[in-house]
């Protein structure tokens, strides 16, 4: 009886954990051509109008946190 009942929950949870692979593979899918057909299309978005080089202040390659808010501090965005 015991052996039943840990195949049943078993199988249940397996199912479960199946649903769920396929429903978030699912949205990776639709998002990525999304994406793909987004930035096919030539339609830039405020990221892309971001100059980060203008922010980088010790030339890294990387903007910190703490660049970035001294970039909007400079800029008057943060008082």
């Amino acid at each position: 009886m015991l052996q039943k009942r840990k195949v049943g929950i078993l199988r249940q949870l397996l199912i479960i954990f199946s649903l769920l692979i396929v429903a978030s593979c699912g949205d990776k899918a639709t998002t990525s051509s999304n994406d793909s057909a987004l930035s096919s299309s030539g339609s830039s978005t405020g990221y892309d109008k971001i100059e980060w080089q203008n922010m980088d202040s010790d030339q890294d390659g990387s903007v910190s946190p703490d660049e970035m808010k001294q970039h909007y501090k400079n800029e008057g965005v943060y008082k």
